[in-house]
């Protein structure tokens, strides 16, 4: 239900699918750098100098094979970075909001430029903006983590499973 017209939407798009397939915390999202994903691999690379990892650790971090839909929206937008764009390894996989003058001369969104977010401030209030589309109250990104242990516990996975999947 997430909106795609714009490449605004198409990144908030993107970062909710990463943030589904991958479950990585909202902080961390938000510092990746272009060289930190490998989609041939189905691969992402939390590297702690940049990306806010919790007690400032690398994790290597595999995309989940649950959602083939939410894999190819963040697969196009990588590829839409690369070729359209022309990111290169210094920016960021989500990159910060520009806001600027619009036709009526009030400020908004008019598109993004080549630096990371502060916070993980922006990714919250997409996620609450997400779920108030369909009609959910809101709830932080990190249930997403949650969520994908309860995915885990259904499938049955084995001790060695739920290990490799945390």
């Amino acid at each position: 239900v997430m909106p795609s017209a714009s490449a605004l939407d198409r990144r908030d798009r993107a970062m909710m699918a990463l943030l589904l397939i991958t479950g990585m915390r909202d902080a961390a999202l938000v510092g990746l750098k272009m060289p930190d994903i490998d989609v041939s691999r189905n691969f992402v690379f939390q590297d702690p100098r940049h990306a806010r990892t919790e007690f400032r650790k690398p994790i290597d971090t595999f995309m989940l094979p649950i959602d083939e839909d939410a894999a190819r929206i963040f697969r196009e937008w990588i590829e839409f970075l690369q070729t359209e764009m022309r990111f290169g390894p210094d920016d960021p996989v989500l990159p910060k909001t520009i806001i600027g003058l619009g036709e009526d001369q009030s400020f908004r969104a008019t598109g993004f430029g080549r630096e990371h977010w502060a916070d993980a401030g922006p990714v919250r209030r997409v996620f609450a903006e997400a779920f108030a589309r369909i009609g959910l109250s809101f709830t932080k990104p990190h249930t997403v983590r949650n969520t994908l242990v309860q995915f885990a516990y259904q499938q049955k996975f084995t001790a060695e499973q739920m290990k490799a999947l945390s």
